[in-house]
């Protein structure tokens, strides 16, 4: 026959293997289903990096274009006649064709969301290496 002391061990055993069992199925679902939204966000931020990267890309195409258009503008400045259009001294200055301040409010536009792109990217990246742990 079983002491008092036996049965209160044996009742706390099973208490106890109770209690982990409860807390284990309950951690067991809770990190099954963080890892499954993980797994969604990491999809997401893969797929908004992507999306970055190719309007990085376009941006700097566009760049690119609008840099050979304005030679292009400026050699077929050079080409005309003095008297029609006087060609401005001093390098390429696009005022002939834009208004200074828009030149200036799109440089800024673009350096802006240069910087906001690098804050992205960089914040996606320390995500992604909080993730990886």
């Amino acid at each position: 026959m079983l002491s008092r002391a036996q049965l209160r061990g044996q009742k706390l055993v099973l208490h106890a293997t109770k209690a982990r069992a409860l807390f284990t199925d309950e951690c067991g679902m809770k990190h099954r289903l963080f890892m499954s939204k993980t797994e969604e966000w990491m999809r997401k931020v893969h797929h908004v990096r992507k999306q970055l990267l190719t309007l990085t890309n376009q941006f700097i195409n566009i760049e690119q274009e609008m840099t050979v258009f304005l030679q292009r503008v400026f050699k077929l400045l050079e080409q005309l006649p003095q008297k029609i259009i006087p060609v401005p001294t001093g390098g390429m200055k696009p005022q002939a064709y834009l208004n200074q301040n828009t030149l200036v409010e799109m440089t800024l536009g673009m350096k802006k969301l240069k910087e906001e792109m690098e804050g992205v990217v960089k914040e996606l990246a320390e995500n992604n290496h909080f993730l990886e742990r």
